[in-house]
């Protein structure tokens, strides 16, 4: 079943720019055209195929990135759900991951970017401390550092284009689903 559109695809002023004959354009103004077309507004595509072409048109180069940490995920859990959600000011779209529904992490995207986002409770914080040696000290630990509690929680954010804090995400997950 195909659900709406959420929100339009295009301003005004993008759907201008579609006009433009991209044949003549260098690679700079190709490159500056796609960031003036991603989505400025509030905008979940209706199907799933549509979702993985905008993902693709965002990440470019990093499309691959994206499916391997999907692919590395559904490796190292069981029974995960994944689901689209419409972005906010920080990234344009989410896929939120769950686990007999309970949210575990969540993948935000946005031109060019990769975020990988986890929230801890004080027993996850715990478990992270014992095994806080595992992680390289000026990212995965530095990450855990700065970020203050809030209502008994951090909320770890990962650059998932870097393999180094790939693999650290997945060994922070590990240790959340460990310590419940």
């Amino acid at each position: 079943m195909e659900r709406e559109d959420k929100g339009k695809r295009y301003t005004i002023g993008q759907e201008q720019l579609l006009r433009l004959k991209t044949k003549n354009l260098t690679i700079e103004e190709q490159e500056e055209l796609r960031k003036l077309l991603a989505p400025r507004s509030r905008f979940l595509p209706s199907t799933e195929e549509k979702i993985f072409e905008l993902v693709r048109f965002m990440l470019k180069d990093r499309y691959t990135t994206f499916l391997n940490c999907i692919e590395q995920l559904k490796t190292n859990f069981s029974n995960l759900v994944f689901m689209w959600k419409i972005g906010d000011k920080r990234n344009i779209l989410y896929y939120k991951v769950t686990q007999n529904s309970q949210v575990i992490c969540s993948i935000g995207i946005h031109l060019d970017i990769i975020e990988g986002r986890i929230t801890l409770d004080k027993k996850s914080c715990d478990t992270f401390e014992i095994h806080r040696k595992e992680f390289a000290r000026m990212q995965t630990q530095w990450i855990f550092d700065t970020v203050p509690f809030k209502n008994n929680k951090k909320k770890l954010y990962f650059d998932l284009t870097e393999p180094v804090l790939q693999k650290d995400f997945l060994q922070v997950l590990l240790l959340q689903r460990k310590a419940k």
